[in-house]
């Protein structure tokens, strides 16, 4: 039966539309980009973000098992099946069925479906500096853990990434490196900095 469940899971990731109408509600696909206790935001496919909301009803599966909101990180691959709002708000989300990124992080070194960890706190990105596979999709999960801070939101020059960073919610940014060397992010400001070396 789990197995049953998690090729349906993989069915529904293949599918290539990002959002469609179904019995009156809708289905929202994609990679999970900022979890909250209320919700959470969906990145699509094709790069939209997606807000969805829980209640006391909705269900979470991780892999096929039942699971919890707790279990479900950015990062993750999600499909949330969710009715559809007669007004102003949120879709209402009645099942949320994800994935988990199953891949561990060597010392130093992140795989490449590996979610990176970096905070943000009174001293700056933590860490500030970390190696990455070349050749290969980087998942960066940003957690703001602080009001005392500039960085309320993180940009990628070279990659023409900004994003905001909501306080205490992570926030998922995947990209391929184009090349070996370092790639240097910051605060929107330019004063707190990071760096991601591409080996």
């Amino acid at each position: 039966m789990q197995m049953l469940s998690r090729l349906a899971l993989i069915a529904a990731f293949a599918f290539p539309l990002a959002a469609l109408a179904h019995g009156g509600g809708e289905h929202v696909m994609g990679t999970v980009q900022a979890v909250a206790d209320n919700g959470l935001t969906v990145e699509t496919a094709d790069k939209k973000s997606v807000r969805v909301a829980f209640d006391a009803h909705t269900r979470f599966e991780k892999d096929g098992a039942p699971s919890s909101a707790k279990e479900l990180h950015a990062g993750d691959r999600v499909v949330v099946h969710a009715a559809k709002q007669h007004g102003p708000g949120d879709a209402v989300a009645v099942l949320v069925k994800f994935e988990a990124q199953h891949a561990s992080a060597a010392p130093g070194v992140a795989p490449a479906t590996a979610p990176i960890a970096i905070a943000v706190t009174e001293d700056g990105f933590t860490p500030d500096r970390v190696t990455v596979k070349g050749g290969a999709p980087v998942n960066l999960v940003l957690t703001r853990k602080t009001e005392k801070t500039c960085a309320t939101e993180v940009v990628i020059p070279e990659y023409g990434i900004k994003r905001a960073l909501p306080l205490n919610e992570a926030v998922a940014i995947t990209f391929t490196p184009k090349k070996n060397g370092e790639i240097r992010y910051s605060c929107g400001m330019g004063m707190i900095r990071g760096v991601l070396s591409v080996e």
